[in-house]
């Protein structure tokens, strides 16, 4: 993968500036953009148009509703803080029913398991766990643990892996996410991928200089926060952190180790959830929504803040994204109380089914949809990148050159070409020597 790391924020802020004038050419009011082989932003095609919106579900009008979760039966969880409880609703908004009432305080974050138990990251200083027939089964308050330290417990998101362990995020906590895991009420496993402390010269400089009363005035340099997470069916744990560049998105292994790296950041990241394909949808406070790769090749770029106009497609406030099983993007509005989805386009379909079958070694089916994808974009460096891996597994090396020259897949390039000249050089060497 191209390690191209670009900040995007001033340059879709900028499009979004001069949207206007382009909205008579458009028929959704953002445009969508990827990266090409050289890394410089580029138009493309809509890959998601606004579906519908709604703020009530049912007769429940939204207050402050802070996540959103989708089961993979179809229905829709969300934690309102506002309401003090959790709605369940169809995925249009329909009224299923209302969890924790008289139970809950501020709901921030929600998860809910393959069984239908309900995870709820309560701000007011408590976890609560609800069973498949919305009866309390847990409460999870600050851990009595000497390495927790003297902090606050302020839970506002929350994932479950398939042994029952909690990652938490805790508001103001810099030491990383909370583990917690069930067995004895509680217990309290550590802190898990904690960001870095930037360190500047001066930093350095002045911690070398200064006694200890100056440094005690200072601003503590401590790492950032995460302000929310997601885990895949892997168990690997995703979180977002704004404003640490080519790090506010992590995918970390059980070791805590991050497993990718962005192509592109805005410095607002607000949500992440893993989608249907192995791919990453990452949104922005401002409405910008990011689609990526496993590794973090950016698939597509769109959305944007809402100017006042309340135009469908653009965002107040993001608090939480998720995917349902047709890759329809939901999206939570904290500010204008209400859920954006999205619908695919055509374009977008047929690039999700070559990459799921590429992710998953299908190299030769995969073909099919990519050239089809670069039938209608024959620059889309992405599809452009795949053909040429596909090529290269088939050991059919000069297409795999020519593909991989149209989308700057240096490595690729490189293999093919050591190959192709492995070839020549076995069949004029034969040659040579007269065999």
């Amino acid at each position: 993968m191209k390690k191209w790391k670009l900040y995007l924020l001033a340059v879709l802020s900028v499009v979004l500036f001069l949207q206007p004038a382009m909205q008579a050419r458009a028929e959704v009011p953002y445009k969508t953009y990827t990266i090409d082989g050289y890394g410089y932003v580029t138009e493309t095609q809509t890959a998601y148009t606004p579906k519908t919106t709604f703020s009530k579900i049912g007769d429940h009008s939204l207050i402050r509703p802070c996540d959103l979760k989708i089961t993979k039966d179809g229905y829709l969880y969300i934690a309102d803080a506002g309401a003090g409880v959790i709605y369940v609703s169809t995925l249009e908004g329909e009224y299923v029913k209302t969890i924790g009432e008289g139970e809950l305080t501020e709901p921030y974050g929600v998860f809910v398991t393959e069984d239908k138990n309900v995870y709820v990251a309560d701000h007011s200083g408590k976890v609560v766990v609800f069973d498949s027939n919305d009866n309390v089964s847990a409460v999870y308050t600050k851990p009595d643990h000497p390495l927790y330290g003297s902090g606050d417990f302020k839970p506002i998101k929350i994932v479950v892996n398939a042994g029952g362990d909690m990652y938490i995020v805790c508001e103001g906590n810099s030491n990383g996410l909370v583990q917690l895991t069930p067995t004895e009420g509680g217990t309290f496993l550590g802190y898990f991928g904690t960001n870095y402390a930037s360190v500047t010269l001066l930093r350095m400089v002045q911690e070398a200089v200064f006694t200890d009363a100056q440094l005690a005035k200072m601003v503590s340099n401590l790492p950032s926060t995460p302000v929310n997470v997601a885990i895949d069916k892997q168990g690997l744990i995703y979180t977002v952190t704004p404003g640490e560049g080519q790090y506010s998105l992590k995918k970390l292994n059980i070791a805590g180790t991050n497993l990718i790296e962005p192509d592109a950041y805005d410095g607002k990241e607000a949500a992440v959830i893993v989608g249907n394909h192995d791919n990453v949808y990452v949104a922005s406070s401002d409405g910008y929504i990011y689609e990526y790769n496993s590794e973090g090749a950016l698939l597509f770029v769109f959305g944007g803040r809402d100017d006042g106009r309340f135009r469908i497609g653009l965002s107040k406030k993001v608090e939480a994204i998720d995917v349902d099983a047709q890759d329809n993007i939901y999206i939570l509005d904290s500010d204008a109380a209400q859920v954006q989805v999205f619908e695919t386009t055509e374009f977008t379909n047929l690039l999700h089914n070559a990459l799921n079958l590429y992710e998953n070694g299908r190299y030769a089916e995969s073909k099919e949809p990519l050239e089809q994808v670069l039938e209608m974009n024959s620059l889309f460096d992405y599809a452009n990148e795949a053909m040429s891996r596909s090529y290269l597994q088939e050991e059919n090396y000069e297409q795999a050159l020519k593909y991989a020259r149209v989308s700057k897949a240096f490595s690729v390039y490189s293999d093919a070409f050591w190959e192709v000249r492995n070839t020549w050089l076995r069949n004029h060497l034969i040659e040579a020597a007269g065999v």
